[in-house]
């Protein structure tokens, strides 16, 4: 092996890392169906169409909104809907000859809460991470 050889083969390891490293967070960083997207085409914030929606959403139209809950619960005056998403990935750190490489979670979650008798939103929470 000529004396520039050894260079070049690492600096085309290091390129390679590099560009598995950009792949794997643009793919880790997709998401999930998240709920503070588009609403009906307008670009809205979260808060403020539940905002908009407290007593006049129902849970039919929770459900057509953002599908089946991943849970429920029923109390005496008031059923809850849970919803959420998680994303889990990594990221890769290649630091001198070794290669490390670090858990990285994102997720959401909103908490629906509907009045038993109107079947109508009551309050809401959401919360990224």
């Amino acid at each position: 092996m000529y004396p520039g050889r050894k260079a070049q083969l690492y600096l085309g390891f290091k390129a390679m890392i590099v560009s598995l490293l950009i792949a794997f967070i643009a793919i880790s960083c997709t998401r999930t169906i998240d709920p503070s997207l588009d609403y009906q085409g307008e670009r809205t914030s979260i808060g403020e169409y539940l905002n908009g929606k407290l007593n006049i959403m129902t849970w039919d139209e929770a459900i057509m909104t953002w599908g089946q809950p991943t849970s429920t619960f029923e109390g005496d005056e008031v059923f809850l809907g849970t919803w959420g998403g998680q994303k889990s990935g990594g990221a890769i750190f290649p630091i001198n000859k070794m290669i490390f490489i670090a858990p990285i979670e994102s997720g959401w979650q909103l908490r629906l809460t509907f009045n038993k008798k109107t079947r109508k939103l009551a309050s809401w929470q959401y919360k990224k991470w």
